[in-house]
């Protein structure tokens, strides 16, 4: 297997293989998770987001980021307001994509009861004061909006899910790091997934040995490319015009703090797009363990 991997990058040495060094860029590098506090009203995010300077992060390295496609990680409603003698109701404004399957079945259970589907809030009357109340948030039983996993895959595509992969005639080289890797690192591999390593001891005094790649067969391949592709197409992603709340009267506003993925307006060539996990990416088998004991996954703590 060495010598396979030795061939496509000729005079260099095992030991010194970046299975990267034909790319450049890393997505997930780019990415900027920004926290903003704003006004909801029927009409939608006030200012709107036309007024670009109100929904950019400060100081960011790679310039404006692309306000028409931003990943929504938490929305949370902080105070609301109501000018009417009646009580106002508030939905949520769209269902994510990686939601979409189960909700109207959610939908026709919350009916039957006597509820009304994808109601979040009931404001009463001439209410004017302070709520606490998360429309939307990370759960044990999803990963999709986790904020490693958001910058990981936002700007993945099935062709970029190829870089870095060698092909033989027995099968693939998946790099250590690469997103296709991600369950063959798990403590306890699915029995499904076949998998042999390869394995480099770097220079110098004190290093260990480490796993370079994985050699995986064709069926194998296709369960994780098929897996990672799903990930790829679960990430919502829409304008933040879009985001928000819905009322069912005018009258009614509420106060919130959105928080949300974005990446630069202006992006590399994805051809030199780097297919690798966010270091804060969860392990496969810590990913498991935390949904069996129903916990929320760590994730790292960033502000605008």
């Amino acid at each position: 297997m060495e010598g396979e991997i030795i061939a496509r990058f000729p005079g260099v040495p095992l030991e010194d293989i970046d299975p990267f060094q034909a790319y450049s860029t890393t997505p997930w590098q780019m990415a900027r998770l920004i926290n903003i506090t704003v006004k909801l009203t029927k009409e939608g995010l006030v200012p709107p987001p036309t007024n670009e300077k109100d929904y950019q992060p400060r100081d960011f390295t790679y310039g404006p980021v692309n306000l028409n496609c931003v990943a929504v990680k938490t929305i949370f409603i902080r105070y609301v307001k109501n000018d009417s003698n009646e009580h106002v109701l508030v939905k949520r404004r769209y269902t994510p994509i990686f939601a979409a399957g189960e909700a109207p079945e959610q939908n026709k259970i919350i009916a039957a009861m006597g509820g009304v589907p994808e109601m979040v809030l009931r404001i009463p009357p001439h209410k004017d004061g302070p709520e606490s109340l998360t429309v939307m948030k990370e759960n044990p039983e999803t990963i999709y909006l986790n904020e490693a996993f958001i910058k990981t895959f936002m700007m993945l595509t099935p062709e970029i899910l190829m870089n870095g992969i060698i092909r033989s005639l027995e099968g693939f080289f998946i790099p250590y790091n690469h997103v296709m890797a991600w369950k063959l690192h798990a403590e306890e591999r699915e029995k499904e997934l076949v998998a042999k390593t390869v394995t480099i001891t770097p220079k110098g005094v004190g290093t260990s040995r480490y796993i370079l790649y994985f050699f995986v067969p064709q069926e194998t391949f296709i369960l994780l490319r098929n897996f990672c592709l799903q990930m790829i197409n679960n990430v919502d992603k829409r304008p933040l015009s879009q985001v928000g709340v819905l009322f069912d009267k005018p009258t009614a506003e509420v106060t919130a703090i959105i928080s949300y993925i974005a990446f630069p307006q202006h992006i590399p060539n994805p051809s030199t797009f780097i297919p690798s996990l966010d270091p804060f990416f969860p392990t496969y088998s810590s990913f498991l363990r935390r949904q069996k004991a129903n916990e929320p996954l760590p994730e790292k703590k960033e502000t605008k």
